[in-house]
């Protein structure tokens, strides 16, 4: 006997689908511009990605984004947690995800209830930097410009820009600074996604080459740059680096807010 097709509201209920553009526009404009959901908001702004929510005309019940460069990364805003997981079906690839702490707890339980897998969380730090940058120089660090979209292909996957399409584009149009030893880079930071007021600083350092200040003048690099354009740069680290912490209190980062990541474990 033939299996009955889904009605369409039990399709939506199973199946959820992603926003279009003029919905993407629309909920962006409902968000705000601020150090903790500027990223969320240019995802949306620039269709960067995929989005769904439940209510577009209230998407602070239910919102989750995915960016679109290939790390599994999802961003959840929202009041109704169960929604939420239902939505998360959309992204079944999911990594990770990035949510404010006020919604951590029901989260994870939503979480681990729905996908029947345990989930493992970090606190982290949203650092902005108001006052002047530090300068801090490297003899090893500079300035990437468009001649080094090469350089930055060939480079390790940590290392690459995001938010962009590609290295040439990131390189044109953003701002980036790295080390470059014996012609490979080594380090990088990279200006990620932008709104009107604020700049998200990504990158890192490869292992060998950590803890000889190629970090941390990479960034002061980029956000001097990036302070030249009147953005405020924008550091999330990780709450139990102290690494991270004594860079950003170096360089003159403040802390501005928290979000809690979730990392999704795998199958036993």
């Amino acid at each position: 006997m033939a299996a009955e097709p889904l009605s369409r509201s039990d399709a939506v209920a199973r199946f959820p689908e992603p926003m279009d553009a003029e919905e993407e526009t629309s909920v962006a404009d409902l968000l705000p511009d601020s150090p903790s959901c500027f990223v969320v908001r240019s995802v949306l702004h620039r269709h960067a990605g995929r989005a769904w929510t439940s209510e577009p005309g209230d998407p602070l019940r239910a919102l989750v984004v995915e960016r679109a460069n290939g790390s599994g990364s999802c961003y959840c805003l929202g009041t109704d947690t169960v929604e939420i997981v239902r939505l998360l079906g959309g992204a079944p690839e999911w990594r990770w995800i990035r949510c404010l702490p006020e919604q951590s707890g029901a989260l994870r339980n939503a979480l681990e209830a729905g996908k029947g897998r345990p989930v493992r969380s970090t606190r982290e730090r949203v650092q902005r930097l108001i006052a002047p940058v530090v300068p801090i120089a490297h003899p090893w660090v500079r300035r990437l410009g468009e001649d080094d979209a090469e350089l930055l292909d060939g480079a390790a996957p940590a290392l690459r820009p995001v938010g962009f399409q590609s290295s040439l584009a990131a390189l044109s149009g953003g701002v980036a600074a790295g080390a470059i030893v014996e012609g490979h880079l080594v380090g990088s930071v990279s200006m990620g996604l932008s709104s009107a007021d604020h700049a998200e600083l990504t990158g890192g350092v490869l292992l060998p080459w950590r803890g000889r200040g190629i970090g941390t003048a990479s960034i002061s690099l980029v956000a001097a740059t990036l302070q030249e354009r009147a953005l405020i740069p924008v550091w999330t680290i990780d709450d139990d680096d102290p690494i991270a912490r004594r860079v950003a209190d170096k360089l003159g980062f403040e802390t501005c807010g928290e979000t809690v990541r979730f990392v999704r474990e795998p199958r036993s």
